[in-house]
């Protein structure tokens, strides 16, 4: 069935590797390629870095026929191009049409790349405006890149989904590596109008709509949670959390062992939800962060300054984990955490710390019995000599 619009589409084609790797193909060849599937440039031997390339220039030629373009080769060699064009047919085109935006999403690694640079170029040929985007580290070499990678994916959806307003989103998941596509799946509930599917050399393009999701408003534990997970990296005891588990969906976050002791972190689909939510509920107003307390002056002063309530919040979230991370010991923080500028104010006499929410603007505060208590928040100069 052909769908009742034209208006343009934004396309996000994940990219994956089987215009390298799809027959006819030398058995020594398909070795390298499986040896070095996970390997930045910087990485391949100058052999194996030959390879690849010459395989390259093989199934270049390989998907024309008298310099063109062979429709019938990119649609058995390449999974991505497969489905861009089964989605054409869909809306009545014989071709990628020149009003369309099209990114491709590569894995961080040298194959990734050079397939995804492959795409880009059939699509050029037809005036179609693309862009490659790829997450650092995203590659399936460890869990933890592959984490990072997804949490930066989902935040560029975040970021680049919205700019495209009266745009048809699509996801086009045909190519691209299983556990990129099952989560680019979720996703696509919250970002896209339709996630597009097409088996192996099939022609039928399976397209499932976004689904009619209404998500609960989150509520204040869950906002505070989100943000604190924000960071891939972090997983923070579920022992200092234990106060706010009971109170958050369990759909946002997982549990982990770790030499014996829990630990949480946040999911994919948790680090969606929040990236849509974000902006929105951290400028809202003050909450309440684990392991901070706030004077009377310090809540006045955060209200007399409601348009940096979000950097606020986002700022006492990194102190409010560290402390978690680390039993309440800021000792850290002193050393190490560029961004926050976390110092001791030795001209006052007194125990007193101040540190940076942005450019010009700062906290004080002082020790606690579970972290740190904070007295005042305003300009620099304000809060140096008034602290």
């Amino acid at each position: 069935m052909k769908a009742k619009t034209q208006k343009p589409l934004l396309m996000i084609s994940t990219v994956g590797t089987s215009l390298l790797t799809n027959p006819p193909i030398e058995g020594d060849v398909q070795k390298v390629i499986r040896n070095t599937a996970n390997q930045r440039e910087e990485e391949l031997s100058p052999q194996d870095r030959e390879i690849l390339d010459a395989r390259r220039d093989e199934v270049v030629k390989l998907l024309r026929k008298g310099g063109e373009h062979d429709f019938g080769e990119w649609t058995k060699r390449s999974a991505e191009v497969n489905g861009i064009l089964a989605y054409m047919r869909r809306v009545g085109a014989e071709k990628p049409r020149s009003m369309d935006m099209h990114y491709l999403i590569t894995t961080d690694t040298y194959q990734g790349r050079l397939t995804a640079s492959l795409v880009e170029g059939f699509l050029r040929e037809f005036n179609c405006t693309v862009e490659l985007y790829t997450p650092p580290k995203l590659s399936t070499a460890s869990i933890e890149d592959f984490r990072h990678g997804l949490f930066d994916l989902v935040k560029w959806c975040s970021d680049e989904i919205p700019k495209y307003d009266g745009y048809t989103v699509v996801f086009n998941l045909t190519g691209g590596f299983k556990s990129v596509q099952g989560c680019l799946t979720a996703i696509g509930m919250i970002w896209a109008d339709e996630v597009v599917y097409i088996f192996e050399s099939s022609k039928e393009l399976i397209v499932i709509p976004r689904l009619p999701l209404d998500l609960e408003p989150l509520s204040d534990e869950e906002v505070v949670i989100l943000e604190l997970l924000n960071n891939p990296y972090i997983q923070l005891p579920a022992s200092e959390l234990s106060g706010l588990l009971d109170k958050v969906h369990s759909a946002y976050f997982e549990q982990v062992t770790i030499d014996g002791r829990e630990y949480i972190s946040s999911n994919v689909w948790g680090k969606a939800v929040w990236e849509k939510y974000r902006k929105e509920r951290l400028g809202s107003r003050l909450f309440n962060w684990p392991r901070l307390e706030y004077s009377d002056e310090f809540k006045a002063s955060a209200r007399a300054r409601h348009s940096d309530m979000k950097e606020l919040n986002e700022a006492l979230a990194q102190v409010s984990a560290h402390l978690l991370e680390f039993g309440g010991d800021f000792s850290g923080l002193m050393k190490g955490h560029s961004s926050l500028k976390f110092e001791e104010l030795k001209q006052t006499g007194k125990e007193i710390f101040t540190f940076r929410v942005s450019l010009g603007l700062r906290v004080s505060c002082e020790r606690s019995e579970n972290g740190l208590r904070l007295r005042k928040f305003g300009t620099e100069p304000e809060v140096n000599r008034d602290p």
